[in-house]
């Protein structure tokens, strides 16, 4: 599985083939990330948090898994937002770029 974070401007998959991009996360504090896509042919498969340490409070490394379900170049958006905010504290936008066979 390719793995990207969120420095990341560009990401080139196959279809079916699955990519996780990871950004680090204070979800305690309310934080977290929201991703949206501008198609359906992206989709996620898994997210997970995984502690820097064992610290209560203590910051993370928030990781999505997504799966590209057909070729073609898709927006997809992770927005950094604390629950009940009108507008994220930030938005990180990422081009997949997805070409091969369909399987």
């Amino acid at each position: 599985m390719k793995k990207f974070s969120i420095d990341d401007a560009v990401i080139e998959v196959a279809p079916a083939e699955e990519f996780q991009i990871s950004a680090r996360a204070v979800p305690t504090g309310g934080f977290r990330w929201l991703w949206e896509c501008d198609d359906s042919s992206v989709e996620e498969v898994s997210q997970e948090f995984e502690p820097h340490s064992r610290a209560v409070g203590g910051a993370t490394q928030q990781h999505f898994v997504f799966r590209a379900t057909a070729s073609g170049v898709f927006a997809l958006r992770l927005r950094y937002q604390q629950a009940g905010a009108a507008s994220p504290r930030e938005v990180h936008a990422f081009e997949v770029r997805v070409s091969g066979e369909d399987r």
